[in-house]
C-alpha cells in the first residue's frame, strides 16, 4: 500500500474535530490490505504479509506532528498493533525531512519489536529509497511518485 502522508494535513483535521473519522480512514487501509491477502490466498498463493510505502514529501511538524495529532498517531499504531499483529514485512518511510524524527520518538515505544524490525526510514536522497524499494517490489506495483511505472487514477 502506498500513503501520500506528506500531503495531509493532521492538525487541520484535529481542529475540526475528525481525527477519529481519519483515523476509519486508516483502518479501512489495512482491511483492503487483508482483503487483497486474503483473496490472493483463495487464488491459491502463499501470501501472509503486506508492504506500506509512506511517502512523506512536503511533511512538516506543523502540520503532521503538531501536539494536537499526538492522538492520531497513539490510535494508529495502536490499533494496528492490536489487529493486525506481525502483518507487515516492510514498512518504509520515504523522502523524509529530518523533523521526521519526532514523530518517529512519538510511534517506536508503542510499535512491537517485529514491527520496528521492519521499519526503514530514508530521507531526502531518492536514490538509497529508490533502491531499496526496487530491491522490495516490482516498479509495475509502485506509482510514478515513488520510482515505479503503475499510474494511479485521479479518483
Amino acid at each position: 500500500a502506498e500513503l501520500p502522508f506528506g500531503d495531509w494535513n493532521v492538525r487541520q483535521v484535529a481542529l475540526s474535530g475528525k481525527l477519529r473519522k481519519l483515523l476509519r480512514y486508516c483502518f479501512k487501509l489495512f482491511e483492503n490490505a487483508d482483503e487483497k491477502i486474503r483473496n490472493l490466498r483463495a487464488q491459491g498463493k502463499n501470501v501472509t504479509q503486506w508492504g506500506f510505502i509512506a511517502d512523506l514529501d512536503d511533511f512538516t511538524v506543523q502540520t503532521q506532528a503538531c501536539p494536537i495529532c499526538t492522538p492520531f498517531y497513539a490510535g494508529y499504531i495502536s490499533t494496528l498493533e492490536s489487529n493486525y499483529p506481525g502483518a507487515m514485512d516492510g514498512v518504509f518511510a520515504v523522502n523524509t525531512p529530518a523533523s521526521f524524527e519526532t514523530v518517529i520518538r512519538l510511534m517506536t515505544p508503542f510499535m512491537r519489536g517485529d514491527t520496528r524490525a521492519v521499519f526503514e526510514v530514508f530521507g531526502t536522497n531518492k536514490e538509497k529509497w529508490i533502491n531499496r524499494l526496487d530491491a522490495y517490489m516490482d516498479k509495475a506495483e509502485r506509482s510514478v511518485r515513488l520510482g515505479g511505472t503503475k499510474v494511479r487514477d485521479s479518483a
